[in-house]
């Protein structure tokens, strides 16, 4: 089988290419990453994009496509991704065929991809140490896709506290770093969990 993952941004590539080996068996199966310029970008693109690769499916190919929810209606966001598969002549995992096949897979990070981060203390404290543990346990933080005021904005002001991207937060560096040492077994993050439950199931 051959994974193909629509991103919006090169930090969601960083971590994928950090993730993906520890959730597809790379023995058998294979995949790539397709980077776009933010979220409108690849909401422009997919269509075209889905409905050029749609007869790969019969090769073994999936598709997996991954957005930010920022400040938009989940709902309506996924019903968009939804819609744009069943106009390629896709299935989707919420919309299978009756036999329950599927090669499409939506998800939705909420509401950024720092949120996955977030919700993986142990791999924050082992990319950058010197970071108090303390402050992941702190109410406001315990549930990573309900941080208000923005996920990178919060991660960034934990790291700059422990000294670290005084200058401002690398987003691709962090996504690397952070996602290598991430267990994806044990995210506190529904969003990821949910992403780690559509990629295996696509297996």
């Amino acid at each position: 089988m051959h994974y193909v993952l629509f991103t919006e941004e090169l930090s969601a590539e960083a971590a994928l290419l950090e993730l993906l080996p520890k959730l597809i068996d790379l023995n058998q199966h294979t995949f790539q990453i397709l980077v776009h310029g933010g979220k409108n970008d690849l909401l422009k693109k997919l269509p075209s994009k889905l409905s050029a690769m749609a007869s790969m499916v019969a090769n073994g190919y999936r598709f997996i496509i991954l957005v930010d929810r920022d400040k938009e209606d989940c709902i309506q966001l996924k019903e968009q991704l939804e819609k744009i598969a069943q106009d390629a002549g896709l299935y989707t995992k919420s919309n299978p065929t009756e036999m329950g096949m599927f090669s499409v897979v939506n998800r939705i990070v909420i509401e950024e991809l720092e949120s996955w981060f977030m919700g993986d203390p142990s791999a924050v404290e082992s990319a950058y140490p010197g970071i108090k543990r303390s402050v992941f346990e702190e109410r406001r933080y315990r549930i990573p896709d309900a941080i208000k005021g923005g996920t990178c904005e919060t991660l960034e002001r934990i790291l700059r506290r422990a000294s670290y991207f005084r200058a401002g937060l690398a987003k691709i560096e962090a996504a690397r770093n952070i996602s290598k040492y991430m267990d994806p077994d044990v995210n506190r993050s529904q969003s990821f969990q949910y992403f780690v439950e559509g990629i295996r199931s696509l297996a």
